[in-house]
């Protein structure tokens, strides 16, 4: 509804886009397709993907903090189910169709209609933005670490895998929902280690959650434990992660980035032996 909306607009616009990708990447998706265009103040964005199954359960779009069975495995980046209502209220028009069928969210309320597809999903949306909000979430969406087995193509153009530099395993804190409660538990995982050229970032299963202070990417292969604006995460949480990619690169690090305030953070972190 409006309050949401209210909610929402502040946000940088990309997290539009966001939801919609990666809700076809948490299913068993092998092709994801985002097709983009702005004109006259308005973004048109598409998410398209080939899940055998398509959304789960059409009533979810409807259904504000509906159970989701995304918030108990730790894998997967979906956490409350209100990403995509999130992403709905923001926008002029939407229309979602699956194998279930097809619903449609406009000025008038939302209806739903037989028409489905054979397989997977399409949710197309209507934003207002602007030119450069648009052209920032383009830029974004195309930063995206893409899983290994999925083809992304964002306009036409294929986003390539990026190899991690290292994988590194450590316990890090994670969300999950235990008895109908989501909570912070620690969990061992993977964290790709990424070389970068330009800013640094912070990703959860190759989605960009924050900036960091860092000379690599980390794409850390769990939930991270974020704040309910999902746009922000612990700076202990931050300095653990530095700790341990320390720990695996601290030969790859020239001895001028040593003041860096990340590898400062580090060395002081328990898990980082002095030597």
């Amino acid at each position: 509804g409006a309050g949401l909306r209210q909610l929402q607009e502040g946000k940088p616009k990309h997290f539009i886009a966001r939801e919609l990708i990666q809700n076809a990447w948490d299913e068993s998706t092998k092709k994801c397709e985002v097709k983009a265009a702005w004109a006259q103040g308005l973004a048109q964005i598409q998410v398209v993907d080939d899940s055998p199954e398509g959304f789960r359960n059409l009533a979810d779009a409807f259904t504000l903090f509906a159970p989701t069975y995304k918030r108990a495995d730790p894998t997967k980046r979906g956490r409350f189910n209100i990403g995509e209502k999130q992403a709905f209220s923001v926008c002029e028009s939407a229309q979602l169709t699956t194998t279930k069928g097809t619903l449609i969210f406009d000025k008038d309320g939302r209806k739903k209609s037989a028409k489905a597809r054979a397989f997977g999903s399409e949710i197309a949306v209507t934003v207002r933005m602007t030119k450069k909000e648009f052209e920032e979430v383009l830029e974004t969406v195309k930063s995206y670490v893409v899983p290994v087995g999925i083809e992304f193509v964002v306009n036409g153009e294929g986003i390539a895998y990026r190899p991690p530099h290292k994988v590194i395993e450590a316990t890090l804190p994670t969300e999950l929902e235990q008895d109908g409660v989501l909570r912070r538990t620690q969990r061992k995982t993977a964290a790709h280690i990424l070389k970068t050229d330009g800013k640094s970032r912070l990703y959860e299963l190759g989605i960009p959650v924050t900036e960091i202070d860092c000379q690599f990417d980390i794409d850390v292969q769990q939930k991270v434990p974020l704040s309910t604006d999902r746009e922000t995460v612990p700076l202990s949480f931050l300095a653990l992660l530095y700790a341990e990619v320390l720990k695996a690169n601290h030969d790859d690090i020239p001895s001028e980035r040593s003041s860096d305030v990340w590898v400062r953070e580090a060395t002081k972190h328990p898990r980082v032996n002095p030597d």
